[in-house]
């Protein structure tokens, strides 16, 4: 579960809650909401399925998708009853002072029943809300004591009536030609007990699975102070997210719900929520700024026809908000990130072709190129520096412009490299660093003997722990674990691997660009690790070596 990220209560279907404040919600606005909504949380929506029943006139379209979510299990409708004959009758004894208010309750068709009811259990809503109504009523100043008095003494009557608007109001216009009550105040008492009523049935719902609210909705902002944080689940910011999904599916919201109901649908939402937590940060919780910054994100610059393209969108969206809140002072990771680096070309396309399979990536260019993409809610990131160590593409500078920009937390060198014991390795095997040897330092004696003095710099202990744990169960190839020899020549001589093993026997392989890794990532106190497969031996090489890099 991500931070901040609850329960939703669909509390625009609460029709007693709109007439409140005198909102015109239309049908496909309401269905809008809904669906848009099914992205703010990684948990089902909810609502009252009285209150679902009570809009089938007012919102026949969004009920109707309502529904559908419910049987799909990215709804879930709240009911004290567990039959659908049980809550028609317990309607119609609440209503019956109010039929023509309540018709629906009252007709011959079998009313609609959810899949899969949410039974509250415990004290029923009517109880609890009139000991919370009559303290709101208490602690009104603009009550007069009569009608204070007139209002808990109906809440407390002991009648079995619904606690709705139309009850109360009786009581104030009673109140009113009874005790001369002026006009304003008539007026006042009136709105004061339409607010009371619905939120207090809203935060009766709230609080029954600890949820928030969608925000920004037109004509319902005067509820928004319900919600645990108005920003991160405003409908206007996830609008303009999710535009491009929404005209990929234009008018068929089943689309919307397979997305839904999708296995990639958590790592969606993941990357949507870390957007919208970046942009909260960056701007303070101040909304327009956080439109205006959505605005200026080159949406036109996309053009997305399918799921994959829009996640590679999102992928692009995050990364902007990334360097936005650089530009700032930087923001809170949200996230790990883990920096893949490789140096080949023929090493870059076979990642990407492997990755590809697990999700959409996004490609970056710029200063920096790279490309994106996320695994079980990890962003991972993958650079491509040129071979060896040194020169302005090694493998030094491009991991130091790297962590500067993308900010891991892990840095992993991946690719092929050269195995150091042709007995006990074969073609295929992987050699992962558990320390790495730099070995292009050295010194050279005046009677020609080599003396090594490159550092041997250790590879972050939980990484080489996790790849051991992780290893368990291989039997397709060997995990190798030891010293890993790194230079920037690019060895092609037996002899040579021959004075690399006798001046480290312990070697159990090499490479070209994992000594600079080593070096600034120490620097930067990052956790870091070579894991590489065998393609060759450190000599012979020739063409028929590229297929074993393929395989590696």
């Amino acid at each position: 579960m991500l931070k901040s990220d609850r329960n939703i209560y669909l509390h625009f279907f609460d029709r007693e809650l709109r007439n409140s404040v005198d909102s015109n919600l239309t049908d496909a606005e309401a269905k809008e909401i809904l669906l848009t909504a099914l992205f703010m949380s990684s948990f089902p929506l909810y609502a009252s399925f009285s209150n679902m029943y009570e809009c089938v006139a007012a919102f026949p379209v969004a009920v109707k998708i309502a529904f559908e979510c419910e049987s799909f299990g990215l709804l879930r409708m709240l009911t004290n009853m567990r039959t659908s004959d049980e809550f028609l009758a317990s309607r119609r004894s609440l209503y019956t002072f109010d039929k023509q208010r309540y018709p629906y309750y009252f007709t011959s068709d079998a009313p609609l029943w959810p899949q899969n009811t949410f039974i509250v259990h415990g004290q029923d809503t009517s109880s609890i809300l009139k000991v919370e109504m009559a303290k709101e009523i208490n602690c009104n100043i603009d009550f007069s004591e009569d009608t204070k008095f007139a209002l808990q003494n109906y809440l407390f009557s002991g009648r079995q009536n619904a606690l709705t608007f139309n009850a109360f109001k009786r009581v104030i216009i009673s109140d009113y030609n009874q005790f001369k009550v002026s006009d304003y105040q008539y007026k006042k008492n009136i709105l004061d007990i339409r607010n009371i009523i619905s939120r207090q049935y809203s935060t009766r719902y709230l609080n029954i699975l600890d949820g928030t609210i969608v925000t920004g909705i037109r004509g319902l902002n005067y509820y928004d102070h319900l919600a645990k944080d108005t920003f991160l689940t405003n409908i206007m910011l996830y609008s303009l997210i999710l535009k491009p999904l929404f005209n990929i599916a234009k008018e068929d919201y089943k689309e919307i719900i397979q997305i839904c109901v999708n296995n990639e649908f958590e790592v969606l939402h993941s990357l949507i929520h870390w957007i919208t937590l970046g942009l909260k940060q960056i701007t303070q919780g101040n909304i327009d700024r956080a439109v205006a910054i959505l605005k200026a994100f080159n949406f036109n610059r996309y053009i997305i026809k399918n799921y994959n393209e829009f996640m590679a969108y999102c992928l692009s969206l995050n990364d902007y908000i990334i360097k936005y809140g650089d530009k700032l002072g930087g923001i809170e990771k949200m996230q790990t990130r883990i920096l893949l680096v490789v140096a080949t070309h023929m090493e870059l396309k076979v990642t990407l072709e492997k990755l590809k399979k697990l999700g959409s990536i996004s490609t970056v260019i710029g200063g920096l190129s790279y490309f994106t993409m996320i695994i079980n809610s990890v962003l991972i990131y993958i650079v491509k520096c040129q071979m060896g160590q040194g020169g302005s593409g090694g493998a030094i500078l491009t991991l130091k412009e790297s962590i500067k920009l993308l900010k891991p937390d892990f840095v992993i060198m991946g690719g092929v490299a050269w195995g150091a014991n042709k007995k006990e390795q074969k073609i295929g095997d992987l050699i992962i660093s558990n320390r790495i040897w730099d070995y292009d330092i050295e010194k050279i004696k005046p009677d020609g003997t080599v003396q090594s003095r490159g550092t041997i710099s250790p590879s972050s202990p939980r990484l080489v722990q996790m790849f051991e744990v992780a290893g368990i169960g291989i039997k397709d190839f060997k995990l190798n674990f030891g010293l890993i020899a790194s230079g920037s020549k690019l060895l092609n001589n037996k002899d040579e691997v021959a004075v690399l093993r006798k001046l480290q026997p312990e070697i159990i392989g090499g490479d070209m660009e994992s000594a600079g890794m080593a070096s600034v990532c120490f620097r930067e106190k990052i956790d870091c690790i070579m894991i590489k497969g065998i393609c060759d031996w450190g000599y012979n090489k020739d063409n028929s070596n590229f297929p074993h890099q393929l395989v590696c």
